[in-house]
């Protein structure tokens, strides 16, 4: 509801040329996290077997056509967060001491991270002019 709601608020103009700022955007930031909520809800509820970075990867998958439909600033944070969030639990940093230097493969993830973060920036500053 909250994403036909958006839809049709989008066809609307603009009066200012900030789109972050629209009720669209501020809608469809708000069913993104709304749908994050039903996946955990889903996954709590069912029981489906499905590891957490499972559903994180569900949540990023359902989260890029509304990223690139858009494009806010909320929207691509959430994103990344999301992708982060679900790469970190995918490797497991939840067995150890994750950001101490002393373990190499969790410091490789973490240059990796960052390196995926900086790629990120990179495209969103690319693609946000357009």
């Amino acid at each position: 509801m909250i994403v036909l709601v958006a839809c049709l608020l989008e066809r609307y103009p603009l009066t200012h040329k900030d789109r972050n700022f629209s009720v669209s955007a501020n809608l469809t930031g708000l069913a993104g996290v709304a749908i994050g909520a039903l996946l955990a809800l889903v996954g709590q509820i069912y029981q489906t077997g499905a590891d957490s970075w499972q559903l994180f990867a569900w949540w990023a998958l359902l989260l890029l056509p509304w990223l690139i439909a858009v494009r806010t600033v909320f929207l691509g944070l959430l994103w990344v967060l999301v992708v982060n969030v679900g790469v970190i639990l995918y490797f497991g940093f939840t067995d150890g001491w994750m950001w101490l230097p002393a373990y190499p493969f969790y410091l490789e993830i973490c240059l990796g991270l960052a390196a995926l973060d900086g790629v990120l920036l990179w495209c969103w500053e690319c693609r946000i002019g357009q």
